[in-house]
């Protein structure tokens, strides 16, 4: 039965009738009295923690885990003071409240005692998180993990790995549970809000300690021991990710073969601190290399049972004193580790030749550009962006350092791995300068253009890979290219300055499918230099020509530098030509201003005809000469059987051999462009003319020259000799 309200008086020695309620006048200038006190629990009597208490037109306040509350109230308050827990009959309170009337003096002691009505049950199951098989007849302890007085329950599954605990109404607490030799997955730890009603279904997974060893993680126990203790504070990580309980830390060495190979490990447990014997080298069996060498350097690796990956990881060592911490190996040495960083291992396959490179990880070394290229020097060309170059060969090196999120294009001798060990940043947005850009990839999975783009679309000129085919253009409607793929890198060019930034990884994923461009065999595949134009062909430019048709872009030597198979004559279609890779010695693509010619490929006759182009003026490069990243569209083009073959034999020049003087006649009054070059391709005459023309080349050495005539449509080489 409760017992009725206390009230207190503003002095105890006052009679009844000279009792008065006061009322509080905020805006007064008036002493602040404390009222304070305890609540226990019965009936053990321990302090009851998160009781509010309700004084009138004052406020609440908050029981501390002591139980103890205190709050101040104005001279002259009068009203009442209201214990309550988080639901309305949870508790009895004794007393139930207590009055104030005119406070003149601070209160003491306006203590409480509390009663619980009844109690909720905290129950659920445990299994094995990939058999589902249940924990049966296993003690577990449920302990407190967060600050304030320690609290832990411990209970015993049944066969059916069910398990229960009692607790009182408005229990607050984040729990974990923990089992010897288990490690709990899913949840780690269970937060509990102001109990108030059973609840049932508070499963949880578990794995077992013993996990499985990857093959590669075997190693032989030599009797030649390094021991090393990774304290239980350091705090193992994958890029700031904590690992998880069961996962292995190894070191490793190089065997005769140059092999890498498991000296030893240990699993990671965060309660107690991990011992790693690291093997050295079995002098007993000199033909097989068991361990590590003397001083040999240990190779740390993490490897993650939930993403089933070997990480590389550095290690932070404890110094001073009889401790090794140089990260060497010697028997009967002793190390202490105190933390260790895990990285992932991204590895990025380059192609032979020319291509795009970036890499969503930020690399695990210092970030000089010859620090990340190290691993493929021998194999290293040249990389650039869009201003700086790292040239080896050529002892050129303005680039300096590798950053992070810049795209760069390469060119290698053959194809190479590249390690780019490391972790993924937070930011993935790119900003984009007004015309080129080279964009690289942010993300370790494969990224649709048009979502990464959807945003600023309207500023989205062309988006193309680097040495290669495909191409997203919007304007135009043309998309041979699909998807972004990590560690790649492409062109870009935007009409404005503007951002694109990278979604978070879903899908890791990856594919290795690109836009492949299929070529006639009789005009053979062009070489894929770092040096590129784009053409696209509208529908009015398709009109006469038929799918499985193929249009090639010609240079004036008559060499085919790129072409494209026509597969719908009413859809624009780009193709893509190359320029001459500046890094050899041979022609391999246009020159820079070289006029483009080209043919139709008739699939059915295997003939060829030529095709006079209509630019349009709208576009860049509308001269019909070949530019580096130039952006041309040809609205018409008029086929002709005619070409090649037609100029020369309307133009010639005699006499050949000659000792100085050439006349050029030809059958026309057309206008004719002449470029007279050396053997090496270097232009060393350019003249325009019509009709007849005298040309003196006395003063040029005795040789062998080569005569360019070009018309604008079409031209022919001819060789010529002066004696």
């Amino acid at each position: 039965m409760a017992l009725p309200s206390i009230q207190v008086l503003s002095n105890a020695g006052e009679t009844a009738k000279t009792e008065k309620n006061i009322s509080f006048n905020p805006g007064a200038t008036k002493a602040n009295y404390t009222i304070s006190g305890l609540i226990n629990l019965l009936p053990s009597s321990k302090p009851f923690e998160g009781v509010t208490i309700s004084f009138s037109e004052i406020g609440d306040v908050i029981t501390d885990e002591n139980g103890h509350y205190e709050i101040l109230v104005p001279e002259g308050w009068s009203g009442a003071a209201i214990p309550q827990s988080c639901g309305v009959g949870f508790y009895d309170f004794d007393p139930p409240q207590i009055s104030y009337a005119n406070v003149t003096a601070n209160a003491t002691n306006q203590n409480y005692t509390a009663e619980a009505n009844t109690v909720f049950t905290i129950s659920g199951t445990i299994t094995d998180k990939d058999t589902g098989e249940p924990l049966a007849n296993k003690q577990v302890t449920f302990s407190k993990s967060t600050g304030g007085p320690p609290w832990s329950i411990i209970v015993q599954t049944n066969v059916l790995g069910e398990y229960s605990f009692e607790q009182l109404p408005c229990w607050n607490n984040t729990v974990n549970p923990g089992v010897d030799d288990f490690y709990y997955l899913e949840p780690f730890t269970r937060d509990y809000v102001d109990l108030s009603s059973d609840m049932p279904n508070q499963d949880y997974t578990f794995i077992n300690y013993e996990k499985p060893v990857p093959p590669n993680w075997n190693y032989t126990q030599t009797g030649q021991a390094h021991i090393i203790a990774i304290q239980n504070t350091s705090l193992p990580n994958l890029c700031g990710t904590p690992i998880e309980l069961g996962d292995l830390i190894g070191v490793f060495y190089y065997d005769y073969d140059n092999v890498l190979r498991c000296g030893g490990y240990g699993r990671w447990q965060d309660e107690n601190n991990v011992a790693l014997i690291a093997q050295g080298d079995d002098n007993l069996t000199p033909d097989i290399k068991d361990g590590f060498g003397n001083f040999e350097i240990m190779n740390w690796r993490i490897y993650s049972y939930a993403n089933e990956t070997e990480n590389s990881a550095t290690p932070t060592y404890q110094s001073g004193g009889f401790l090794s911490s140089n990260n060497k190996y010697s028997s009967g040495s002793l190390s202490i580790v105190t933390a260790i960083n895990a990285y992932f291992p991204n590895v990025i396959t380059l192609p032979q030749g020319w291509s795009g490179l970036s890499s969503y990880t930020k690399p695990n070394v210092q970030l000089l550009i010859t620090n990340v290229m190290a691993p493929i020097m021998n194999e290293l060309v040249i990389i650039q962006d869009m201003e700086k170059v790292y040239y080896p060969a050529g002892g050129i090196n303005n680039m300096l350092i590798w950053t992070y999120n810049k795209g760069y294009k390469i060119k290698v001798t053959e194809e190479v791995d590249l390690p780019m060990t490391g972790c993924q940043q937070a930011n993935t947005t790119i900003n984009l300068s007004s015309t080129w850009n080279i964009l690289p990839v942010m993300s370790q999975c494969e990224v649709d253009p048009v979502e990464l783009f959807s945003l600023v679309i309207d500023n989205i000129l062309i988006v193309k890979e680097i040495a290669g085919t495909g191409v997203y253009w919007p304007e135009m409607g043309i998309q041979s290219l699909n998807t972004l793929q990590p560690g790649r890198a492409y062109y870009v060019a935007v009409s404005q300055n503007t951002s694109v930034t990278y979604a978070p990884c879903e899908n890791t994923k990856r594919s290795s499918s690109q836009h492949n461009e299929e070529y006639s065999a009789r005009w053979g595949t062009p070489v894929t230099t770092g040096s590129s134009h784009t053409i696209a062909f509208s529908e009015d430019a398709l009109a006469n020509i038929e799918p499985g048709d193929f249009i090639g872009a010609f240079s004036q030597d008559d060499e085919c530098y790129g072409s494209a198979k026509v597969n719908d004559k009413n859809q624009n279609m780009a193709i893509t030509i190359y320029g001459d890779d500046l890094s050899t010695p041979e022609k391999d693509g246009f020159s820079d201003g070289e006029i483009i010619s080209f043919k139709i490929l008739n699939s059915t006759t295997n003939e060829e005809v030529f095709a006079q182009a209509d630019f349009s003026a709208n576009y860049p490069s509308s001269d019909g000469r070949f530019a580096d990243n130039g952006l041309s569209v040809i609205k018409n083009l008029n086929l002709s059987s005619s070409g090649l073959a037609s100029i020369e034999s309307m133009v010639n020049f005699y006499p050949n051999p000659s000792s100085g003087h050439v006349e050029f006649i030809s059958k026309n009054d057309k206008q004719y462009h002449l470029v007279i070059q050396n053997m090496s391709g270097q232009v060393l005459l350019e003249n325009t003319f019509s009709g007849n023309a005298l040309l003196n080349f006395s003063n040029f050495k005795k040789g062998i020259y080569v005569v360019r005539i070009e018309d604008g449509f079409s031209s022919f080489t001819k060789k010529l000799m002066l004696k």
